[in-house]
Formats: C-alpha cells, sequence, structure tokens
C-alpha cells in the first residue's frame, strides 16, 4: 500500500512541475535573435512578420513568414531561400507548426510537426 502512495504521489508531483508554459513566457520569443542548442553556426532572427535563418559561415539563409496561432504556439512557411535542398524540403513540407512546450528565462523548448513528417523534431531555442 505505501508503494502505490508513494507511486500516486510522484505521479502527481510530475504532473505538476510539468506545465505549459504561460503566455507570458512565450512572448518574450515571439521576436528577438536566437540559435538552436547544439546548431550556434545558425542565427535565428524574427520579427512581428518574418523568421529568418542564417548560417554566416556559408551564407545560406532561409526566410520564412510567421504567424502565431496562440501565444506559444506559430507556424512558419517558406518565402525564399538560397539553399535548394532547403527550398525542396520545405515545398514538400508547406507549414512546420511549432509549439514552446516549456520556458525559462532566455530558452525554450519546441516540438515541430508538418502534415509530412512522421515524427516531431525537438529541440532547444535560446535567445542571444
Amino acid at each position: 500500500m505505501k508503494k502505490i502512495i508513494f507511486l500516486f504521489l510522484l505521479f502527481i508531483s510530475a504532473n505538476l512541475f510539468a506545465q505549459e508554459p504561460s503566455a507570458s513566457e512565450c512572448k518574450q520569443f515571439h521576436t528577438g535573435t536566437f540559435y538552436v542548442k547544439g546548431m550556434s553556426n545558425i542565427v535565428i532572427t524574427r520579427d512581428a512578420q518574418f523568421q529568418t535563418e542564417t548560417n554566416p559561415a556559408t551564407g545560406k539563409y532561409i526566410k520564412m513568414s510567421i504567424t502565431w496561432i496562440d501565444d506559444c504556439t506559430y507556424e512558419l512557411r517558406l518565402v525564399k531561400t538560397n539553399d535548394r535542398k532547403q527550398k525542396k524540403d520545405y515545398k514538400k513540407m508547406g507549414v512546420l507548426t511549432v509549439t514552446i512546450t516549456s520556458a525559462d528565462e532566455n530558452s525554450y523548448h519546441f516540438s515541430a510537426t508538418s502534415p509530412v513528417m512522421k515524427e516531431a523534431v525537438k529541440g532547444v531555442i535560446i535567445k542571444k
């Protein structure tokens, strides 16, 4: 019986700490300069209408329109790029939906999906 109570309390506490981020936590990431954890060579700049990902070393970029569905979810659609592979991939994908799953002071965890992706892509974006 003690094991069951312990497991129940563990389950409850895990769910309390796994809450979705608040609107204000997400809004701080609507604009700014970012990079993806583990990919610091890619610079992401985001304003109210567009997100541009640039690799300064190669000069390749991809510009996407950004539409906020709610405070913590946005959609990206290809506008233009000078990278043929990215252009082909994004044309197949159509729209990429990104959800902020948790946030802290200068970074957020995300989950990205599209109609053609078998699994969600997950990662961390850090604000510069």
